[in-house]
């Protein structure tokens, strides 16, 4: 039931008030982000169409259902499929809402604290969602919920003061993704240019099956292997293999094993896979290739289906 809101906020779904659902997280999340991408799609290059801020304001009106979702009663899958669906859906809210003010979108992951840049992380970082009662940015749900068991020795000092961190006392914690699971920066989408992985919708039932897909989807892509004098030079996305590359194992054997094992189990024919398969592992040189990150929205697809 949504009610009017009793004071304006800067959180995007506190434009009105909900006083209680009796549907399940994910049923809220993946309908608001297939309704975000399709208001978004349906206004990319039309931004001042009379009728994209009505249909905004309708995607946040929904999203406010965000507000009493129960999710300390979610198991494992529940809350991965969860938060990914939930942060997907508030970088789409927040390109949309970008777009519709006029404002320049991002061409750049992270920038140094000291540095003006057009980035995803200043953008994610002030879009901010009220989830189970508790207050959210993006980048918190990134950084605190999804990943807060991992540190990200790939980023620099600089970037690394950036980041939010997790208390043991923050009253957020019954929310937060209770064990890590490495693939889940297979599910975190941005619109970019070149070299992210694709949005999907995902669901409990086969959230991890669904990672292992479009994790293998971005190596495909990116992953470029090269015989050099001594053995074989392997080019992987930087992120996340570098930028959080404690998730993937901290020596060269162990996230080549962790490449070779995704492109087995979700692309086993593949001439990709085939080629890192005949790779002697002794004899590999990883090199980190940045992805473009400028904003395309041309081309904004969600993958849906369980």
């Amino acid at each position: 039931e949504i009610a009017p809101a009793p004071v304006r906020s800067d959180v995007l779904n506190r434009t009105r008030q909900c006083t209680f659902t009796t549907r399940s997280g994910n049923a809220v999340a993946s309908m608001l982000l297939r309704e975000a991408v399709e208001c978004l799609t349906r206004f990319t290059g039309k931004p001042k169409h009379p009728e994209f801020s009505s249909e905004l304001d309708r995607v946040r009106v929904a999203a406010a259902e965000l507000q009493k979702v129960n999710v300390p009663d979610m198991d494992d899958d529940e809350l991965l499929s969860f938060w990914l669906n939930v942060h997907n859906f508030g970088v789409i809210l927040a390109c949309a809402l970008a777009l519709q003010k006029g404002a320049t979108l991002p061409n750049n992951l992270i920038a140094l604290a000291w540095r003006r840049s057009r980035t995803w992380f200043n953008l994610l970082r002030s879009t901010l969602l009220d989830i189970g009662g508790h207050v959210f940015s993006v980048v918190d749900i990134e950084h605190v919920v999804l990943r807060r068991t991992t540190p990200s020795f790939g980023m620099t000092s600089a970037q690394l003061y950036l980041l939010p961190r997790a208390s043991h006392r923050d009253p957020r914690r019954p929310l937060f993704l209770r064990s890590h699971e490495p693939l889940m920066a297979f599910g975190l989408h941005h619109p970019i240019k070149e070299g992210g992985v694709p949005l999907r919708c995902f669901y409990p039932t086969n959230v991890r099956e669904q990672l292992q897909q479009s994790a293998a989807a971005q190596l495909l892509n990116m992953v470029k292997v090269e015989p050099q004098n001594l053995g074989h030079k392997v080019s992987l996305p930087q992120y996340p293999f570098q930028d959080y590359k404690q998730d993937f194992g901290t020596i060269t054997s162990e996230v080549f094993g962790f490449v070779l094992d995704v492109l087995r189990e979700a692309a086993p024919g593949d001439r990709l896979t085939r080629q890192l398969a005949g790779v002697v592992q002794g004899e590999v040189e990883l090199d980190y290739v940045s992805q473009d990150w400028g904003t395309s929205l041309d081309h904004l697809v969600c993958l849906d289906g369980e």
